[in-house]
Order: C-alpha cells, then sequence, then structure tokens
C-alpha cells in the first residue's frame, strides 16, 4: 500500500536511530541548544533498514523490507496542502530530486534523483506515536527518511506504468511521477546505454496516469551521491 503508518515499523538493527521512518527531524530542532539528535546517527546520507507489516492487508498481507536513506531537504518551503506541482501536494509514491525538489525530467539519470518520498511524514513530540502530528510543509533544513530501496507504489506519469517494464523518471508538469521507458532526449526506448543510467527498477502491475503501482525500486546501488 502507498500509505504507511507509523505503528508496523519495525528496525533491522533497533537502537541505531533516535528518529522514526516517517519523522520530519526539524531544522529549528537541530538548531535548540536542547537538540536530542546531537551525536546521533540520523544525519544525511545515513542508511536504514527498516521492515514493514501492516495487518491491514490480511491473510495475503506480506512484510516489506525498505532501505531508507536521510535527506536534508534544500529545496525551499514545500505546501502539502497545495495542489501538486514541484515543490507542493502529495508526497505520495514521488520523486525527490537532487535539488530537493519534485521536478524530475523525463528519464532523468538516477545520479540526480534521492528517493522516493512516503506520503506522510510526521512531526513526533513525546515519543514515536503519542502527539504524532502530520507535516503540512517542509523547510530547508529539515531532514527526513526517503526510500531508496524495495517495493514501494510509484505515481505513474503521462506514459504510465507497465507491469514487467522498467521503470524511468517521468516529465510531468506535476513532478515526480515515474512511467515505463518511451523514447525520450532522441534516444529510443531500447537504448541500452541511455536506458541503464536512467532506471530505477522494474514495475510489477500496471497503472494509468494519475494511479499507483507496486515497483522494485533500486536507487541505493547507483542513485544520487552525496558529495563528501
Amino acid at each position: 500500500m502507498a500509505e504507511h503508518l507509523l505503528e508496523y515499523f519495525r528496525d533491522e538493527n533497533p537502537g541505531v536511530f533516535r528518529s522514526h521512518p516517517l519523522q520530519v527531524i526539524r531544522a529549528t530542532t537541530l538548531a535548540h541548544a536542547g537538540n536530542p539528535f546531537t551525536d546521533s546517527n540520523d544525519r544525511p546520507g545515513a542508511e536504514r533498514v527498516v521492515y514493514y507489516n501492516d495487518p491491514r492487508g490480511g491473510a495475503d498481507q506480506n512484510e516489506t523490507r525498505l532501505v531508507l536513506r536521510m535527506v536534508q531537504h534544500s529545496g525551499g518551503a514545500w505546501d502539502r496542502g497545495a495542489a501538486m506541482s514541484d515543490d507542493s501536494g502529495d508526497t505520495e509514491g514521488r520523486l525527490l530530486g537532487a535539488n530537493g525538489r519534485m521536478n524530475t525530467t523525463h528519464g532523468a539519470p538516477t545520479s540526480t534523483l534521492k528517493g522516493v518520498l512516503f506520503s506522510d511524514y510526521y512531526d513526533l513530540l513525546q515519543n514515536r506515536i503519542q502527539d504524532a502530528r502530520k507535516v503540512g510543509n517542509q523547510q530547508d533544513g529539515d531532514r527526513y527518511w526517503v526510500i531508496v530501496e524495495g517495493a514501494v507504489q510509484l505515481l505513474a506519469g503521462t506514459d504510465t506504468l507497465d507491469v514487467n517494464e522498467v521503470v524511468i523518471a517521468a516529465n510531468d508538469a506535476e513532478g515526480g511521477m515515474a512511467e515505463a521507458p518511451v523514447a525520450y532526449n532522441g534516444n529510443a526506448a531500447t537504448d541500452q546505454q541511455h536506458t541503464m543510467v536512467s532506471v530505477i527498477g522494474i514495475c510489477l502491475e500496471d497503472a494509468a496516469h494519475d494511479a499507483f503501482a507496486y515497483c522494485l525500486v533500486d536507487l541505493r546501488t547507483k542513485g544520487f551521491k552525496f558529495v563528501l
């Protein structure tokens, strides 16, 4: 399912990270004298393996393994309650670009993609469940987790997502969508070299434009490179 809920995550290595996978660590918190994340492993570029097991799936549910990477927001203020655009609207199943925005281009190289965004992020005040509030905006300097490997639903672009096809970034006005390869940048969809630098995963089901399809995403091995 595209939506992930707070209570159904578990860490492969519990106790390593102080944040919840859906938590936004605010820039204001990081700047505060009492910052609880001082000397923690919750830093940009950190990778984290989690498992998600939602009992709402019934008898056919499967536990899903996800590899996450922490990013630091740099795309300007986002308004999640506004209409979908490069820096607003629902983040469900959308791709985050290297510039901190959801403005992927058609067949964008994987080196320009940070990961897949969760549908909801939270401010957590007391613990991982109590007083959780959905984040309505993200600001520069905020830190949060994106998905770089695993089964997750992606939002289909104009050229759709097709089962058993490889997946690339789409070029839609809303931004951050994905689709099966078509001819782009003067290259045929079967152009092996060009496709390989743009493939972000494999699609497991069909999806029409603006719909969601489960895909096996792998941006961990050939995705965005953090500058050290």
